[in-house]
């Protein structure tokens, strides 16, 4: 593990109690939300101010008011609030000095709180790292050899609860470095026109390969933890034809660091999360648990775009997971005439992976899916995606 990866360990010993269990008992998980539109001009009633939400939050202590309060805040919102000290007192009484200070430093230095949060995390990586290491290794063993592809799913989306990226942090990389990298690099105009793959796809192929290290998640960057966000990306590309804008990736990102993120981002995104965002964007999704060819192959006709995660090797979690994306165009009459296995004749589409396995394109979903496995991965998630006819 990178040691600079500190999430890994703070998320554990928070969410899981096993490390440090005074973390757990200290420390509250707050969600909070995109900013919010500010006004409307569709005759509604006029919703409430930031401050008076609040105050109700403070004076009813609930977390459920904050994160609404937090959530219609624009930036110099924050900055106000910051700066007023009945309110900062506030939500130290009602919250804890924790929260406070992250609430106050959020606005006039993000920076000091983000390197508080660093300094946190070294301070406590050795005491730790070896039992990580030896968890790690024993569940992938019990979860390779005898459970479900959906209970490691449903693993996989546990391991987000507890989210340890504080506020302050997500403000920090939403609001200004984010943006400043994806500007100054060039990430999506590199990424999607082939300089930084063999051809221009429209898709982000190689998160190994640019400056996504520049690009924060949690407390990780995207070419180390970032498949979960290229896949979301990817297949808003695969579905729509258009491909998303640096503001849609700077949004993803955001959007998991709130909730989602595994051990703060740094072992990647949760399904769940991926499938929820989706569908908040207007997206009709569906898991799929039966990987018979006959379902891969009914899927794969009737979807626009998919979302695989797997193991890259079954038999040992260490080596992490993966997510890809595929995506699919009509079969030309020469395809077709190529066809030899049933498979192939039962689908009407070719796939194509992208930013992972062999590109293709594969003349099936099954035989996508049977490349995906390629040595002893398994993929264990499938989001099969459209887009709502309602949205």
């Amino acid at each position: 593990y990178d040691k600079s990866n500190i999430g890994q360990i703070v998320a554990y010993a928070a969410s899981r109690e096993l490390i440090m269990p005074e973390v757990a008992q200290t420390k509250k998980t707050i969600s909070v939300s995109k900013p919010a539109a500010k006004s409307s001009s569709s005759g509604k009633p006029a919703t409430k101010s930031f401050k008076t939400l609040l105050n109700e939050a403070i004076q009813s202590k609930s977390y459920e008011k904050l994160d609404k309060a937090i959530s219609v805040m624009t930036v110099n919102d924050l900055a106000s609030a910051a700066k007023d000290r009945t309110i900062v007192a506030g939500v130290k009484s009602a919250f804890g000095n924790d929260f406070a200070t992250a609430f106050s430093q959020s606005a006039s230095n993000p920076q000091t709180a983000w390197e508080a949060v660093k300094k946190f995390g070294s301070a406590i990586w050795n005491k730790g790292k070896d039992f990580l290491n030896w968890a790690n290794k024993t569940l992938t063993t019990a979860i390779s050899e005898h459970v479900s592809k959906k209970h490691i799913m449903d693993i996989y989306s546990a391991l987000s609860s507890g989210n340890l990226v504080l506020a302050p942090v997500s403000w920090y990389h939403y609001l200004h470095s984010n943006p400043k990298a994806l500007r100054e690099g060039n990430q999506i105009e590199k990424a999607t026109k082939g300089k930084t793959v063999s051809t221009s796809t429209g898709y982000i192929e190689n998160q190994g390969y640019g400056d996504w290290d520049k690009i924060k998640y949690g407390y990780s960057n995207l070419e180390n933890a970032g498949c979960g966000i290229f896949a979301t990306f990817n297949v808003m590309k695969a579905v729509t034809g258009q491909t998303p804008t640096a503001d849609d990736l700077n949004d993803i990102i955001y959007a998991y660091e709130r909730e989602g993120n595994i051990a703060g981002g740094c072992f990647g995104t949760s399904p769940k999360a991926i499938r929820k965002y989706l569908g908040k964007k207007g997206y009709t999704v569906e898991t799929i648990n039966d990987y018979t060819n006959s379902k891969l192959n009914a899927i794969g006709n009737s979807y626009k775009g998919f979302i695989t995660l797997k193991l890259n090797d079954k038999a040992d979690i260490t080596a992490g997971g993966h997510y890809e994306c595929i995506s699919k165009e009509a079969k030309t009459s020469k395809d077709r005439a190529n066809d030899k296995d049933a498979n192939a004749k039962a689908s009407n589409y070719k796939f194509s992976v992208h930013n992972g396995s062999s590109r293709g394109p594969h003349n099936s979903m099954p035989k996508t899916i049977d490349v995906i496995n390629s040595g002893n991965a398994m993929v264990f998630c499938i989001l099969a995606v459209n887009k709502s006819l309602n949205k």
